[in-house]
């Protein structure tokens, strides 16, 4: 069970960390010292007509759904925090929601792999935690043309 359990969390955690890099804003300094702030890359994707790329959730997708649901960050007077355990046991509390302390650790553990990938991912440079893996030849040739599109 303990494979399982250690797999399933792995997978999870790479999926949370595509979506924090996917809803990260960007900041581009500009020579003139200023910082502005890209769009979400997940509108990038929206505008361009296709779903953003995603790991599959796993077999604890519900924890995900948890998640969402909890929100991901407390913010604090200190700035952006991982979801402290006294947030996480009064949403179980307020919720009715069942959790054993493996899910509780597995909450936390998605909080602050969320906050390290936004915050990695306010770099533009910063590369997607999971990339899809492109089969056949008409998958490469469509990503080939969706990259020079990019590229120019």
């Amino acid at each position: 069970m303990g494979k399982f359990l250690d797999e399933a969390a792995r997978e999870l955690i790479l999926h949370v960390r595509q979506v924090a890099w996917l809803t990260a804003l960007p900041r581009h300094k500009l020579s003139t010292g200023e910082e502005i702030r890209q769009p979400a890359r997940a509108e990038a994707y929206k505008t361009g007509g296709t779903e953003p790329p995603l790991p599959p959730k796993g077999d604890v997708a519900h924890v995900f759904d948890w998640f969402m649901e909890l929100g991901q960050i407390e913010v604090t007077g200190m700035g952006r925090a991982a979801l402290s355990w006294r947030e996480i046991d009064a949403w179980a509390s307020r919720t009715f929601t069942p959790m054993t302390a493996w899910e509780a650790r597995l909450l936390r553990r998605l909080s602050v792999a969320f906050l390290a990938e936004s915050g990695a991912a306010e770099s533009p440079y910063h590369p997607a935690p999971w990339v899809e893996r492109i089969t056949s030849q008409a998958a490469r040739d469509a990503a080939e043309r969706q990259l020079r599109s990019v590229l120019g």
